[in-house]
């Protein structure tokens, strides 16, 4: 999900040149909007990019709605962000798998613990 048309776009893309275009959801809108909405089904992965100037509290808040309701009970959660940014708070029932700096990028990877 994005709210550029050009990068989801360009994600329709790279999913129809891998082959796994059947498989894929790819969303052009506000992730604050979507994540309001009622869940309609769960995924497995989901990947968030947020803007590296994005405040804590706005990913606090993304992560809890993804976590509610929108990630399937064994789905991983991918968060890209500035390596200068604060430390995540995922919320509970998340644990961290992978927290890595790659210069000015954070990739951190969480996985629902099982319940």
């Amino acid at each position: 999900m994005d709210a550029a048309r050009r990068a989801t776009s360009v994600i329709t893309a790279n999913a129809r040149e891998c082959g796994v275009a059947d498989r894929v959801s790819v969303i052009t809108r506000p992730v604050e909007a979507y994540l309001a909405m009622p869940a309609a089904d769960t995924f497995d992965v989901v990947f968030l990019d947020p803007p590296y100037d994005l405040d804590d509290a706005a990913t606090t808040a993304d992560l809890a709605g993804v976590a509610d309701g929108w990630l399937a009970d064994d789905g991983l959660v991918v968060l890209e962000r500035a390596a200068r940014a604060s430390e995540t708070s995922w919320p509970a029932g998340m644990t961290v798998l992978v927290h890595k700096n790659y210069g000015d990028t954070r990739v951190e990877v969480a996985a629902r613990e099982q319940r």
